[in-house]
């Protein structure tokens, strides 16, 4: 274990200092997806803080576990940085990776001031909600696509993809909270967290982002096993009732894209067509397999990774 101990702050310091930190960690879920760039504001707010208290006033005990996952987010940056030098490229292509550096003194904040467990397990549920409900104003007021379409003067920040599946994030620890809350015989506040989950899970199908609809429905599954010692005809209910609201309210976005989903993969399988959505991922997958093939320890570089997709193409091993 290794220890960094600087000056020491007061008793009451310590305590409204703890504080804060807690409200600042629980607010990042709870604000994930109330604007375009909300989820800036948190992270920021606990760096500042990170910095002047782990150098001059706390002390701090750090795992192997934590010394682990430093090294790794350090080798990430380390690795594209090494990469932009060896085959060159724009620094501002290390702003991505950068970030993951700026991500270890929160992390240390945390395990110095461990923000509550009740606060972090609501702020989801409250991100849920916050989700669902800016999903809705985006489709049923703003008419929109899409939940999360950034391209409208109203809406820009969002990221659909990015925010569909984030919504779908919320909503699983959503589940959880719900039977944690059952769990701890909060009747109550349990039906909050199903309501959470749903509109969480609307925000998702909204967004039309389909990548977090193959995976949740696993963990939600693992979920539900895990406390199926609480299934009970109540809270069997509760939960069709969740799943019914978001079915009423996301189903017919949700099952137009995963029908547009099924015939573009089809068209790709027998018509190579790659013109489409899904098509043109495939093909990037395909060329990133190509080029990882071809240097796979740092990769090929920014630049030659365009040269490459070029050539690829040339030999028709793209289309």
């Amino acid at each position: 274990m290794l220890r960094i101990h600087q000056h020491q702050l007061s008793a009451i310091a310590e305590q409204r200092l703890g504080i804060a930190i807690g409200l600042l960690a629980a607010s990042f879920p709870a604000l994930l997806l109330a604007s375009g760039k909300a989820y800036n504001y948190a992270p920021l707010a606990l760096l500042l803080i990170a910095i002047p208290v782990l150098l001059l006033c706390k002390k701090v005990s750090i795992s192997n576990e934590i010394k682990r996952v430093s090294i790794a987010f350090s080798l990430y940056f380390l690795i594209v940085l090494a990469t932009l030098l060896i085959h060159g490229g724009s620094l501002s292509e290390a702003d991505m990776p950068s970030r993951m550096l700026l991500a270890i003194p929160i992390l240390l904040l945390l395990l110095a001031y461990p923000p509550k467990s009740e606060w972090l397990i609501t702020s989801f549920a409250i991100g849920a909600i916050v989700a669902g409900i800016v999903a809705l104003h985006h489709i049923y007021f703003l008419e929109a696509p899409r939940a999360y379409d950034g391209k409208f003067e109203l809406t820009k920040g969002y990221m659909a993809i990015q925010s569909g599946n984030m919504a779908m994030s919320l909503a699983v620890f959503s589940v959880i909270g719900w039977f944690y809350s059952l769990e701890k015989g909060k009747i109550k506040t349990s039906v909050a967290f199903i309501l959470a989950a749903a509109l969480g899970l609307t925000g998702s199908l909204l967004s039309g982002s389909r990548g977090g609809w193959v995976f949740a429905p696993i963990v939600i599954a693992f979920v539900i096993y895990q406390y199926r010692y609480l299934l009970s005809k109540k809270v069997c209910t509760c939960g069709f009732i969740a799943l019914f609201i978001t079915l009423y309210f996301g189903y017919p976005l949700a099952e137009a894209r995963a029908t547009r989903a099924v015939t573009q993969i089809s068209n790709y399988i027998t018509n190579d067509a790659n013109s489409t959505s899904v098509g043109a991922r495939f093909e990037m997958w395909k060329s990133a397999w190509y080029s990882f093939t071809e240097s796979p320890v740092l990769g090929p570089g920014y630049i030659e990774r365009e040269a490459l997709k070029q050539r690829q193409v040339e030999e028709h091993r793209l289309y």
